[in-house]
């Protein structure tokens, strides 16, 4: 089915993860980590460091880095050493937790042996309850569309900064 196909009212488990699923291609696996960690490493991170990174934590990093820019006023360009030196990469926001639970949803929907306690905490970061949903998931679902296009107008803004 067609993601952009009204959404029956009563969404169950398995339709609200195949719309997650179709979502995760279109925002996930579109990331090229290719580009990302090429566009990493050239800024001077180290290779290294990022080798086992796949394109969400990727991104997550380069948005830490202009977030950095932004709120020390350090040049993005000019001042690469400083700000790398000032990312802790352990510690980073969490505006991508969305995106994160989202793949979550995909790796759920892909693999029937995924615990529901993954379901359960991907739900969770979407600040949907299980219990609030066990009749249908169209209010799931919603909530899903709704915070991921907050999620990405913020990485747009953090971009933009």
């Amino acid at each position: 089915e067609v993601i952009t196909r009204r959404v029956a009212e009563n969404l169950n488990k398995e339709q609200f993860l195949q719309r997650c699923k179709d979502l995760n291609i279109l925002l996930i696996e579109n990331l090229s980590e290719r580009i990302l960690r090429k566009t990493l490493i050239n800024y001077g991170i180290d290779e290294q460091v990022i080798a086992s990174y796949g394109s969400l934590k990727l991104l997550e990093l380069l948005l830490e880095l202009k977030l950095i820019s932004h709120n020390t006023g350090l040049d993005f360009i000019t001042s690469k050493t400083n700000i790398i030196e000032r990312l802790d990469y352990k510690d980073t926001n969490d505006f991508l937790k969305e995106l994160f639970a989202l793949y979550a949803f995909r790796q759920v929907a892909s693999h029937k042996t995924e615990s529901n306690s993954k379901f359960i905490k991907a739900l969770e970061a979407f600040q949907i309850e299980e219990s609030g949903v066990a009749s249908s998931y169209l209010y799931a679902l919603e909530t899903v569309y709704e915070k991921l296009t907050s999620s990405l107008n913020k990485i747009v803004e953090i971009i933009e900064k």
